[in-house]
């Protein structure tokens, strides 16, 4: 599962999924992509930021590798939530780092995730080889999303971290969407939320 601004535009033959370590450059496994399944609704700004890869193997389940259960419901304002991608570590930044990175952010309101109307906002997508993906776009703020407000000052979501989990008790939370800048002051990080979209989701599982 990943963020519909990741694969827009592309077909399966052009995506691959690597898993099995902490280190981009050296992951255990690779897996290509035999269907994408993305979202009717998403066009960027209307919300609907996630797809599902239908892999041409599954997935065997290591001491490295696990799967992990989808939230039914949205965790409640103030919970914390385990972040992690390979994004840019700097605004600017070209390229991204190969050890995995993670931050923790608190469930905030929405309102929290609206940006200034003068702060860019911006999808979080990035191929390995440093190109963006995904548009600049303001997204609806509705029941689709999650807010996450960064716990340390600074921290926040960057370019190349779309798509990638938020998770709390357990259970994916959320896939992150966009953000109004890496480290913005005074908004928080949207994710799309796994419990609005889970029975889309849920139908796309194979």
């Amino acid at each position: 599962m990943t963020a519909a601004h990741c694969t827009d535009g592309r077909t399966a033959d052009q995506l691959k999924v690597k898993y099995g370590g902490l280190d981009r450059t050296r992951l255990a496994v690779t897996n290509q992509v035999a269907k994408i399944n993305q979202h009717e609704d998403f066009s960027g700004a209307l919300g609907h930021d996630v797809a599902v890869l239908t892999l041409t193997n599954n997935i065997q389940a290591t001491d490295q590798i696990r799967t992990i259960d989808l939230a039914s419901a949205n965790p409640a304002q103030g919970t914390e939530l385990v972040v992690t991608g390979w994004g840019s570590t700097r605004p600017d930044s070209t390229g991204l780092p190969a050890k995995l990175k993670a931050i923790r952010e608190k469930v905030a309101t929405v309102q929290a995730c609206q940006a200034p109307d003068h702060a860019p906002r911006s999808a979080l997508g990035r191929s390995e080889d440093g190109r963006p993906l995904g548009p600049a776009f303001p997204p609806a703020l509705d029941g689709g999303v999650l807010c996450g407000a960064p716990v340390t000052q600074g921290e926040s979501l960057c370019t190349g971290d779309g798509g990638g989990p938020a998770v709390a008790g357990g259970a994916l939370v959320g896939f992150a969407s966009w953000n109004s800048g890496c480290g913005h002051n005074g908004t928080g990080d949207v994710y799309t939320s796994v419990a609005a979209l889970l029975p889309w989701l849920n139908s796309k599982i194979q």
